[in-house]
């Protein structure tokens, strides 16, 4: 049933806003002409340091339908999220509320943080948090209902000469900073991590009954096969621009520990084809690194063609648990999805795991999806698993319900012809994302920006920028190892397995998600990236019929198969026809004249015919 204007206005709706560690939660109204929202209550007596407004999220609500039941999307933009936080800060015997603006810069969040609270200017200072854990004076670092105790930082040197006339505005003496905007660990005279961050500080002080110190930061990438390299590199990157405002180290998981530098702590991981390389990720992280994440206080995850391009500092991606929205589902866009457009329609629900077969199932009305045929209903989101962590305590518990199920789907032999891991990763934050105990923080596409962009809507390419980049080093699809293309020298095409079932064949495009094959010793011609192996099959295919696709089975001669290394021929062992795309326009003229209804066949054995010939070709 369509709705009319004033059903549309009046349809309520909630709305969560992230920004750094600031979740704001509103309620209210919204339609085409916007939305009234609850006001956060002035504190009284707070500093203001400005009113400029950052951009928020939008939301893609409901559709409305025309007569014929075309979906009609209508896009309404909920406004702007609140332009300010406020903390509680505590200096001595002072208490006062600070009011900050959200697109503050540091250098003004402190003074206004000193100024409040009465603080000398000429002294440095640290907040600390209820964890006893040291945070910048910076918005990304501080929550909105955070209780923070400032504390000067005892100078055993003298304090730094403040600018002279034009000097540096920001990082330089008094309530701007200086190099350093933390408080120095345990002892007067602890040198804390240095380098291109500017964090060396010879400051000294306890704070409550800890010692203060860095967040000890844990980042890693799983690369085994031919993303070994890749994995190194994306490491590299780590090491070159994360991890300013703590403690991190970096690890890289292979098979081949050789091609790892020291600086990078390799350990060693199995090589596992996929869809298993995928599905036990989170087992082998924690075989591997397990002691180390629970020493650690935060333990982050990218994968091995993902790189950051600009510095990340913890406090820009630190949460409970963090995801990264994936570009190609926003929550609050269109994204490619085009309701009128039959082959873009599939974009307009996200794809979740819907088949009960499945523990990572999330059930038909959660995420973005079309409901009755006419509306585009958004209520969660999509993440990308490319790039993910949080809290180790927490990723842990994440790794400790996850390994089972996914075990538990092995077992079953339930696999998803797509995504495995990340099916898996959006049921826990689906399951999980009102649990009051679990902070979760949904970073845009900003942190895993394609590294092709076109065909990204402008909510992607100009709304953001590529802060961390995703797809760089490799060619689209899966890096397969010993994976081959099975090529056609007649039809110049390529085995395809999108081409619908019977299979058949398709322009080659080098990608083994849908054209690797494998030509095992064991004459077996079988899928390389199929949850369950597929193979050939010639059992009960006569001359003329369309070659089967089944799951493997070393008892059925029919999957056997020799390639006559002279004539390039691929001959069935259990029937002796060979393998024949079918489009000979002389024996199969109907099929010539669409190859794209062509199946994959059988015929009897030409050493004549070019469409009998046959190449595996490495990918």
């Amino acid at each position: 049933m369509a709705m009319n204007e004033s059903q549309r206005m009046g349809m309520a709706m909630t709305i969560s806003f992230a920004l750094g560690f600031v979740f704001f939660r509103m309620s209210g109204t919204g339609g085409n002409n916007g939305a009234a929202y609850d006001a956060y209550p002035d504190p009284g007596g707070a500093v203001i340091l400005d009113n400029s407004v950052q951009r928020g999220a939008r939301d893609v609500q409901v559709t409305d339908s025309s007569s014929n039941g075309d979906i009609n999307p209508v896009v309404v933009a909920a406004p702007p999220p609140p332009t300010f936080m406020d903390i509680r800060v505590t200096y001595e015997t002072t208490t006062a509320t600070v009011r900050l603006g959200l697109s503050s810069q540091d250098s003004a969040v402190k003074q206004a943080i000193a100024v409040a609270l009465e603080m000398p200017m000429d002294r440095r200072f640290g907040l600390v948090g209820a964890d006893d854990i040291v945070v910048t004076a910076s918005i990304a670092s501080l929550t909105s209902a955070g209780q923070y105790q400032a504390r000067l930082v005892p100078l055993p040197c003298p304090a730094p000469a403040p600018p002279q006339q034009g000097g540096a505005a920001d990082g330089a003496g008094g309530g701007g900073g200086g190099g350093s905007d933390f408080v120095g660990g345990g002892q007067p005279g602890l040198k804390l991590p240095g380098g291109p961050h500017g964090l060396d500080s010879q400051d000294g002080t306890v704070l409550g009954d800890k010692p203060a110190r860095l967040p000890r930061v844990i980042l890693t990438s799983l690369g085994t096969g031919r993303y070994g390299k890749l994995a190194v590199d994306a490491m590299e990157s780590g090491v070159k621009f994360f991890g300013g405002d703590c403690e991190p180290s970096f690890h890289v998981l292979t098979d081949d520990v050789s091609i790892v530098p020291s600086h990078l702590n390799p350990s060693y991981s199995p090589y596992r084809e996929w869809p298993e390389s995928g599905l036990s990720k989170f087992k082998d992280i924690l075989a591997a690194l397990g002691d180390e994440m629970r020493h650690a206080d935060y333990f982050f995850f990218l994968d091995a063609d993902v790189r950051f391009m600009e510095e990340v500092n913890l406090v820009d991606i630190g949460a409970d648990l963090m995801g990264v929205e994936h570009p190609m589902y926003p929550r609050y866009e269109l994204g490619w999805c085009k309701p009128d457009d039959p082959n873009t329609r599939g974009f307009c629900q996200f794809p979740y795991e819907r088949k009960k077969e499945s523990t990572a199932r999330i059930p038909d009305g959660h995420g973005r999806y079309v409901k009755e045929k006419k509306y585009i209903v958004s209520n969660a989101y999509y993440l990308q698993s490319a790039f993910w962590g949080g809290k180790t305590e927490h990723v842990i518990k994440m790794f400790e319900e996850l390994i089972p199920n996914i075990e538990e789907d092995g077992r079953n032999k339930y696999y998803s012809r797509i995504l495995q891991d990340e099916r898996h990763f959006n049921y826990y934050f689906w399951k999980h994302q009102n649990d009051s105990d679990i902070n979760m923080r949904i970073l845009s596409p900003s942190y895993l920006y394609p590294y092709h962009p076109v065909g990204f809507s402008d909510w992607v390419t100009k709304e953001n920028r590529p802060i961390v980049v995703h797809g760089i080093g490799k060619k689209s699809g899966k890096l397969i190892k010993g994976a081959t293309e099975l090529f056609c020298e007649g039809t110049r095409k390529c085995m395809d397995l999108f081409s619908g079932k019977p299979i058949g064949f398709y322009g080659c495009h080098h990608v083994a998600d849908s054209q690797g094959f494998m030509f095992e010793k064991t004459h077996v011609i079988r899928t390389a990236s199929r949850g369950v192996p597929q193979c050939l099959d010639g059992n009960g295919v006569g001359d003329g019929d369309a070659v089967l696709l089944n799951d493997c089975d070393e008892n059925n001669k029919g999957m056997l198969w020799d390639h006559d290394a002279d004539t390039h021929m691929l001959k069935n062992r259990l029937n002796n026809l060979c393998l024949d795309p079918m489009v000979d326009p002389v024996k199969y003229p109907q099929a010539a004249k669409d190859m794209k209804k062509a199946p994959a066949g059988m015929s009897t054995c030409d050493t004549d015919s070019k469409y009998q010939k046959f190449k595996f070709r490495e990918i």
